[in-house]
């Protein structure tokens, strides 16, 4: 009876650590993809500076050489 009880609570042990595994793992996927979300916030923020300063100037790209 003593190894069952051992046995029960080694496997609960295991049961707690995978749950605060997950727990950590979930905040640090929250945490980037708040950043993710801040890094394409800033891109978009600074491809509409590009394209208003593009336009002011009236620069525009070079055309595309034409495919072979």
């Amino acid at each position: 009876m003593a190894a069952l009880q051992v046995r029960r609570r080694v496997g609960m042990q295991v049961i707690r650590a995978l749950r605060d595994t997950r727990l950590e793992r979930g905040k640090t996927l929250a945490e980037h993809g708040k950043l993710l979300g801040a890094l394409v916030s800033g891109q978009v923020a600074m491809t509409k500076q590009l394209q208003a300063i593009t336009d002011h100037f009236r620069i525009r790209p070079p055309e595309a050489p034409p495919e072979a």
